[in-house]
Order: structure tokens, then sequence, then C-alpha cells
């Protein structure tokens, strides 16, 4: 059974777990040391092999480690108190929380986007966020400098981690120097008025924002060698691409290939796409290597959060046969454009760590927004983009114990897996890799749920706490006793 008042099940069989184990121009950089020189030969990934996870900076909201670069650029200065003003956060503050961000089993840290970007306020937004950039070929004074750039990519790869860059190449920010010196690279069109018209979704402009036209070919080649330029500098393990909605395939398909050429790289693309068959193709026409997985998100949400049936995850994942490769799909329960997933739940912590079970133990890459492992809330920006706490551990624990889970077991990193019992308030999943296999099963309810076993499980597997038998029913009871030595080990 599946017994309320216990969240969920990871159920695994198999062995024990082992234990875990063209350079772009910087005139407005302030580099405390010899600027680093571009190289052309990659290094490895320095996360291959590794159960991955995804861990994303709002640079600004992190940690201020310079406060010297807080008035770097003009604009107003820094003011905490301000959810929508700069608050100050930078490159030496991530930095400075490596050892944070790598002890939650990361494997990926996204960056928002750090090149020049406008800095003073549109009305009541501001642009502390990074996505109005000017500039991508250089580093927006007020993050950091370009050593930094580098000293932290470095950092990632001595603990086993990438770097993911995000890239804007559908608009710039409003004023930006490059509109006025070269006003053929843009559109010249209002805002979108019809969101279903393909035509207005590349060609119109995003909430005014200007929008580049990436058919003119120095428009083009200006996004292109910027982000070349990066790669060969930091040797990032990927890209992740704003808004490729708005942006022709066509040139994001040659954008991937370019960066992919001789560099295995991560082309991971935004598109807010509920249908399962709409992101395909998109995944598809893009090049993308991976895309967020936003018809899971809206599932798992509706599920933990909103008590929907969770037939809704199970359609989702019964399409995944539509994705040319599921296991590049990027899953998460929210984001810096989302309500916190601690806020969409209601701030109810069993129902938040219902939804981490699943979301570290389904296929696909798990990605999380900085600040959840401590419970971050807000239901809506600029809320949801609040300044980060490094005091307190409220899932902490529970997402890195999964995390030693996944990186043991191979079924929960790369198994292919199949829906294998599905109610009006419980689904279950299997993943299975050669002799190892997991059972995933939720219930949302307050009544056990009595699941059969399917085939996959032989007399005598270790399952958490118990043998299991194939005819019997799996049941979860209320947590008991501490597992004597020896024993298959419990999640929390």
């Amino acid at each position: 059974m599946i017994a309320a008042p216990l969240w969920a099940l990871l159920a695994c069989a198999g062995h024990p777990p082992p234990a875990s184990t063209a350079q772009p121009p910087a005139a407005s950089d302030r580099a405390s040391r010899p600027e680093p020189v571009a190289t052309t030969v990659p290094p490895a990934d320095p996360a291959a092999g590794r159960a991955e996870l995804i861990y994303f900076v709002l640079v600004d909201r992190f940690a201020n480690g310079d406060p010297s670069n807080d008035t770097a650029s003009p604009g107003p200065p820094v003011d905490r108190s301000d959810p929508q003003g700069w608050h100050g956060g930078d490159l030496r503050g991530v930095i400075d929380h490596l050892d944070h961000i790598s002890s939650l089993g990361t494997t990926r840290l996204w960056l928002s986007p750090v090149f020049r970007t406008r800095t003073e306020p549109i009305g009541e937004w501001g642009a502390y966020h990074g996505y109005w950039q000017w500039d991508p070929t250089t580093v927006e004074p007020r993050f950091g400098t370009r050593a930094e750039l580098v000293e932290l990519a470095e950092a990632l790869r001595s603990r086993r981690m990438g770097l993911l860059l995000d890239l804007v190449t559908n608009h710039v920010g409003y004023d930006a120097p490059v509109l006025h010196a070269h006003p053929d690279w843009f559109h010249d069109t209002p805002s979108i008025e019809d969101w279903q018209d393909p035509v207005q979704l590349e060609q119109w402009q995003v909430h005014g924002l200007p929008d580049i036209d990436q058919d003119n070919p120095e428009a083009a080649a200006w996004l292109t060698n910027a982000a070349l330029a990066w790669q060969a500098l930091l040797h990032p393990t990927g890209f992740r691409v704003d808004a490729v909605r708005h942006v022709p395939n066509e040139f994001l398909a040659r954008l991937g290939a370019r960066l992919g050429a001789g560099h295995p790289t991560w082309w991971l693309g935004e598109d807010f796409q509920g249908s399962p068959a709409a992101l395909a193709d998109s995944q598809r026409t893009g090049g993308f290597t991976h895309v967020f997985d936003f018809p899971l998100y809206y599932a798992m949400t509706e599920v933990f959060c909103d008590r929907a049936s969770p037939s809704r995850i199970a359609s989702v994942l019964y399409q995944d046969r539509l994705y040319d490769r599921p296991q590049g799909l990027v899953t998460f329960l929210d984001n810096h454009d989302l309500p916190r997933i601690a806020s969409r739940c209601h701030e109810d912590p069993g129902t938040v760590r219902r939804a981490l079970l699943f979301l570290l133990a389904t296929r696909g890459v798990p990605a999380l927004t900085y600040g959840t492992e401590v419970g971050l809330t807000g239901a809506r920006e600029p809320d949801n983009r609040a300044d980060m706490r490094f005091d307190g551990d409220i899932y902490g624990s529970m997402i890195r114990s999964l995390m030693v889970e996944r990186t043991a077991h191979p079924s929960l990193r790369v198994g292919r897996q199949r829906v294998i019992a599905l109610g009006p308030e419980h689904v279950a999943i299997a993943r299975v890799h050669d002799d190892d296999a997991a059972v995933i099963g939720v219930n949302i309810g307050s009544e056990p749920v009595a699941l059969p076993l399917p085939p996959l499980l032989a007399d005598g597997d270790p399952v958490r706490r118990m043998t299991v038998q194939r005819e019997s029913p799996l049941v979860i009871d209320a947590p008991d006793p501490p597992d004597p030595p020896g024993a298959p080990r419990e999640l929390p």
C-alpha cells in the first residue's frame, strides 16, 4: 500500500549503492589579473557519468561577494528593500557559495544572463535580472569581470560541475546602443497582439523589447560570434536559450550546430509549450539537445498542489514517445518566471516533498531554482525572485539524499520508464536499466492504496526495509524505527 501520511515511495531493487562519489572584447571590464586567453581545445565534460541536476542562479539575488561593483555602471544604487531594484548579487558571490551548490548534487550551474545590460528600470519594472541585454560581448560590470567569469568556470570544473550560459537571442533591452547604431538589425514592428500568429511571435516585440532580425546576416553574426567567443574562452558545458518561441528555428538550429561542432554542448531551449507534441516539434526544429519540460511542469503542479487527478501526469508521460530523446527533457517545479513551488503548493511542506521526490525520480534532467532547498516563497514576480538565504535546510537534506540514490542507481539516471499503476489519487511508475529497477509511487489521498508489484522485482530483492514477493501488494507504512546495520537505505 501507499499509506498516508507517508508521502511517497522510492523502492529500489538491485545491489546496495556504492559511495557517492575569438575572444570577446572587455574594454568595460575591471580585471584584477591578466586577461584570460581563449583556447580552442575544450576540456572533457566535468559532469560526465554523474546523475544530472541543474541549479539555476539569478545572479543579482544570490549573494553580494564584492560590494565594490555595486555602482560599477550607471543606474540606481543597490537597495535590497526594493523588490524591483538591484540587490548587489554578483559572480564573486556565486563563487563564494559553490560548496553549497555542489553539496546538493548539482552537475550544471545555470546562470542568468551576465552580459552588459540596461540598468535603469522601466516604469515599475527593474532591470536587475539581465534579460534586457545591451551587449552580449562584455560582462555587466555590476555582476563582475570577465576574469571572474573565467574563475567561476574553472572553479566549477574543479568540482565536477559544468556551466550553462544564458543566451538572449530574441531581443535587446530598451534603448540599447546597438539599436541606434544598427537600426537595420531590428524589426520595425509593434508589440505582439495575437499570440497565435506565428509571424507576430517571431517578428513583433515581446513587451516592447526591440526584436532582433536574425535573417539579417550582420545581426545573426553578432549573436553567433559572441556565443562562439564565450565558448572558446569559458568552455561552458552548454547554453540555455531564452524565449525560443520568438526566434526562427532555422537560426537556432544553425547556432546550436555551430556551438556543438567539436564541442559536445547542451543546447537547452525555453519554450512554454504545454503540449508534448508541440514541444517535441520545437526540440527537433530548433536542433535542441534539451528542452524544458513545461507539459510535465503543468501536470505535476496541478496534481501535487491542486489535487488534480494523477492521470494528468500519466497522460504527459505516455506521450514521451513523441520525443526523439525523452532523456533530454529538463524537468522542474518552478523558475524565475513562475510561482515558487512552496507558494504554488500553499506552503505545505508535505506536498512540496511529494513533488520534489517525483521530480528527482522521474525521467529527464531535474532542475532546481536557487533557494528551493531553504523553502523560499513567492507567488509572482518579483516576490518569486527574493534574495537567497543560506540559513535553514527545509528540503536540502532530502534533495541530497535523493541525489545520492539517483547517482547510485542507473535505473533512476537513465532507466526506461513506464506508468504501472494509476488511480484517482495515486500514480506509480517503474524505471528499469539492466538488472537495476526502481518503483516510484505517489499517493495524494488520505487512504492507503494497494499496488500489485510488476514482474520486475525478484523474490528476495531488497526494497527499502522489506523483501518483496512478486504476488504481494507493495505495503508502505508510517515511518518506523531506524534500519538495522546493513539494511537497505531509507530515503528521508
